[in-house]
């Protein structure tokens, strides 16, 4: 199960990228498509204690299998998946302080 509080940072980090970024909306989609596997997988775990969570989420990202029978998703997808994953962890914080706190 998803935990609330990281939900609602994920929805906040698109609205930022949406309204002050003017990012696209294909843009977003994909955005919230790769922050999807972020949220997978912390699971009930706070962004805040990410570094505790095992597997990283890079070898979380490495074991999903694939769409149409592929082993695994392609490995663009998942250097995308922690790019994005990066940049909402350090980007908007610098902006919008109270919303977007460190995770520790």
């Amino acid at each position: 199960m998803v935990e609330r509080q990281n939900y609602l940072k994920v929805k906040s980090f698109l609205k930022y990228m949406e309204e002050v970024q003017q990012v696209s909306k294909g843009t977003l989609e994909r955005y919230s498509s790769s922050l999807k596997y972020l949220l997978l997988w912390a699971d009930d775990q706070l962004l805040g204690d990410s570094i505790s969570i095992r597997p990283t989420l890079q070898a979380y990202l490495i074991g999903l299998p694939g769409k149409k029978g592929n082993l695994y998703i392609a490995p663009e997808s998942q250097k995308r998946a922690i790019e994005i994953a990066k940049r909402f962890s350090s980007g908007p914080r610098r902006s919008t302080q109270e919303n977007f706190r460190r995770f520790r």
